[in-house]
Formats: structure tokens, sequence, C-alpha cells
């Protein structure tokens, strides 16, 4: 994978190094606490990230296999150097499993083979998520587990098969366990998901639901056990603070973070969303909600341009779902205009910019 050629050990800014200090301290200690100074304090006094624990928890067998291999004897001397390139290695592996995935959504949209590659590709190469698998930050996991979660629900709409439920909560209940603003995304998942029938409506939501309690659970226990509460995720005095014209504007197009400058291929996910529409109409009808809900919340949060960050970090989750509604609005190989492929070039060459 091209991801694996281009990785490196810079994890990103302070919030990645966090996490990694998380899954550092449940490595060699077990212990979710951290010495980093920027940790939120808990009720034992001692420091802990901010951040959802999942993504430092998968990554403890690279970390491990990193130490592992700095027992070795010659590289003994490089072993710090070692354990970080090792957990290093988790984004690229990531991103290059959120592509594959993006080519499944793309095709269970009803997209050509064709299309969907497309879609694979703008995602990997014309979004800033190519530049995230270079980091540490859990966006592209959080991207992985609501495609997987919206792939299933696809499969139960297609089919009828209450098995695909579970994992499509499971998947939901997992992103909010690596970033708690996937919660958002719950509503519009079992809304997505309710069939026509509805004598129905009750297993389908039940399947679904209960991997996303037990889930939310075990996360409301470790809040508790850090931080004393339930619903303290340790972010203080961080909220939902922002004017929602501010960070709307912002999020879309400001040259700070706006997605007009840094993915501006996606802004064909509209006019895409209204084709898949004349033939998957719930589906595009999810994606729009998914993206309508998650742009309005995002836009409000107190530090919606995410500090230190290469475009809209926080709208990454998003961007497989407008990759692929992206790919929609082309039209047909045979009726494509001189207009059209200057328009199409003018925005390939901004996203490479």
């Amino acid at each position: 994978s091209l991801f694996l050629v281009t990785f490196n050990t810079r994890l990103g800014s302070v919030d990645a190094v966090i996490m990694y200090q998380t899954a550092e301290s449940l490595a060699e200690r077990g212990s979710f606490a951290i010495e980093h100074p920027l940790g939120t304090l808990g009720r034992d006094g001692r420091r802990y990230s901010k951040y959802g624990p999942l993504q430092p928890i998968l990554a403890v067998p690279l970390y491990a296999a990193g130490a592992a291999l700095s027992r070795v004897g010659p590289l003994r001397p490089q072993e710090r150097h070692l354990k970080r390139a090792a957990v290093s290695l988790f984004n690229p592996l990531v991103t290059a499993i959120l592509a594959a995935a993006t080519f499944g959504l793309a095709l269970r949209l009803g997209l050509s083979r064709r299309r969907a590659l497309a879609a694979a590709l703008l995602l990997a190469f014309g979004t800033p998520v190519w530049y995230y698998s270079k980091t540490f930050f859990s966006e592209p996991l959080t991207s992985l587990l609501l495609v997987l979660a919206f792939s299933q629900a696809a499969d139960f709409r297609r089919d009828g098969r209450l098995r695909h439920l579970p994992l499509s909560g499971l998947c939901a209940g997992l992103a909010a366990a690596t970033r708690p603003f996937a919660l958002v995304a719950a509503p519009v998942l079992l809304l997505y998901l309710l069939p026509s029938e509805r004598r129905r409506w009750a297993p389908a939501a039940l399947r679904c639901c209960i991997p996303m309690a037990v889930v939310g659970a075990l996360l409301a226990a470790l809040n508790v056990a850090r931080f004393g509460s339930p619903t303290e995720f340790g972010y203080g005095s961080e909220a939902f603070s922002t004017p929602l014209w501010v960070g709307l504007a912002g999020l879309l197009a400001s040259p700070r973070c706006g997605l007009l400058f840094y993915s501006p291929a996606l802004l064909l996910a509209a006019p895409g969303l209204r084709a898949l529409a004349r033939g998957q109409r719930r589906e595009a009808w999810g994606i729009g909600a998914l993206a309508a809900v998650w742009t309005l919340v995002i836009s409000t949060w107190s530090c919606w341009w995410a500090g230190g960050s290469w475009g809209p970090r926080l709208l990454v989750p998003l961007f497989p779902f407008l990759a692929a509604a992206s790919v929609a609005a082309l039209p047909p190989v045979g009726r494509v205009s001189r207009g059209f492929l200057a328009v199409a070039a003018l925005l390939a060459a901004a996203n490479v910019g």
C-alpha cells in the first residue's frame, strides 16, 4: 500500500501524542493514566486522555511488536524510535482498509465498479485522508467504523436479514469509543435502517442498539473510573459554544481549513446525492442527513478548526460518504462535455495542490 510507503513517525499534534502515550501506558503498565502535562486531571490525581480509548487499545499490539523488535541486540539503542515507528503503522493500515471499505460502500450505493474505484481513489488521494494516514489522529479509524456501520445497514436494507444489524450497531458504538462526536451518527443510522414494515421496527432497532448500548456502558464506566461521571470525557471547558454561522463558514470556505480549499471535488456531493436519489432514495437521504447533522454539530464546537490540523480534520469521517456521492455526480462517459472536463481538471488540480 502507498500509505505504508509514505508513513512517518511524526504522529501529529498534541492530540496524537496523548493517544500514543495512552497506548504506551496500556502496554507498559496496564493503565490509561499518562504523564503528559496537557492530559486531563482525573479523580485520582493522575492525568488521562480526553480522546476515545479505542484507538490506543488497538495500537497496543503494534507497540508490543516494536518493543519486542527493540530487544534484538543491535536495535536496542533504538527502542524508543522502534516503538513509535510501530505505532505509526496504525493509520496507514487503517486508511488502506478505509479505501477498500469506501469501494464497497460505493457498490452498495448502486455505483459501477469503475465509479466505486474512482470514489476510493478520490478519498485516498483527493482529500486530506492521505495526510492523516501519516499521523496518529483518530479520524481515519472513526471514518472506517462509520463506513462499516452504514454498509452493514445498507446490506440489511437490501436483503432484510437481521444478522447485519448487530455488526452495524457495534461499529457505530466503536466509532463513538474512538471519537465521541460520532454519537451524532447513531440516530441517523437508526432512522436509515428502519424497515418499511412497522412490525419489524422493534426487532431491527433492538439488534442494532444492544451492541451500541454495551459499548456505551463500557465507555461510561471508564469515564466514571477516570473522571467520576459517566458523561465526563475530560474536555473540561470545551463545549458547543461557537455561533453556528462562524464554524460553518470556517469549515466550508475558510482558507484555514475550509472544504472548498482542501477538498473541492467533494463539493460534487450535493448534485451527486440528487443523482443517487433517483435509484437509491433512502441511501441518498441517509448520507445527506449524516453530512448535515455532523457538519452542523461540529460547527458549534469551541475548537471546530481542530487545532494544528491540515484542512477540516473534524469533517474527515464524512469524506468516504462524500467521495461516493461526488462520483455519482459524474455523467456517463459518452456524455462528458468539454466544459465538464475542464471543471473536473480544475478540481483535480486543486485537490493535488
